[in-house]
């Protein structure tokens, strides 16, 4: 009861008020079922991921590695729970610009998701959490692969996962824009654009924000083309 207050006040933005609630539940569980258990293990993780949120790094990885060596003790890694974990302490370590630690744990919860067809959006959205760490550790084909394997499944979801698909498809013509590839970059800006128009109408935050990448594509697109014609004109005098 107390850790799920805790997490709706967490979700609501009130922050000092979860973090009261969340280690009262923990000193609870400690109390009743003891600090190796994973209970104990599963309510540090919520505590952590608080603590991430709030931006206090170097507790929030205290209390990760805490419930992590509870899990693995406990030869608890195939649990979505683990997955849970790895996947915060992922994103707090990408918070922290250690994207290279980051990378490692993410890729464990894929593992875990991989094997349950259940957890198909949660695979799709960790293969999402991996695009920035790969970016940003030079390793852009993989970026590009996540994303398309992501959008992939988002689209046999899309009942579910419109918002996940619109941003996947977004991120991925954010890449090959960067690359200046602006016709690729369009096509997935368009389809994002068409999809949020359908499923989320034109006052959705989707729809407005695929708008503006769709446009920015097409002004560059078209500069492009016309610096293109200019050039081969001047090679033709």
């Amino acid at each position: 009861c107390y850790i799920e207050f805790g997490g709706l006040l967490r979700n609501l933005g009130h922050y000092e008020e979860s973090l009261l609630i969340l280690q009262k539940a923990l000193r609870i569980v400690a109390a009743t079922k003891g600090c190796d258990h994973l209970d104990y293990a599963s309510t540090l993780v919520n505590l952590a991921n608080l603590l991430r949120m709030m931006e206090r790094n170097e507790e929030s990885e205290r209390l990760f590695l805490k419930a992590k060596t509870i899990f693995e003790e406990k030869k608890a890694t195939k649990l979505v729970q683990y997955a849970s974990l790895c996947n915060n302490l992922g994103l707090l370590y990408q918070q922290m610009g250690r994207d290279y630690e980051a990378i490692p744990l993410h890729q464990i919860c894929l593992s875990i998701f991989r094997s349950d067809s259940e957890h198909a959006i949660l695979y799709g959205v960790t293969l999402n959490n991996l695009v920035e760490p790969y970016k940003h550790t030079g390793q852009r084909d993989k970026a590009v692969d996540c994303l398309k394997q992501s959008i992939s499944i988002f689209r046999k979801h899309i009942h579910r996962a419109v918002l996940l698909y619109a941003n996947a498809l977004n991120n991925l013509g954010i890449i090959y824009y960067e690359d200046g590839e602006y016709q690729k970059a369009l096509d997935c800006f368009k389809i994002a654009l068409d999809t949020s128009k359908k499923k989320l109408g034109t006052q959705s935050e989707a729809y407005i924000y695929s708008k503006r990448n769709y446009e920015q594509a097409l002004s560059r697109f078209q500069q492009q083309a016309c610096n293109d014609g200019c050039k081969k004109e001047f090679l033709q005098c």
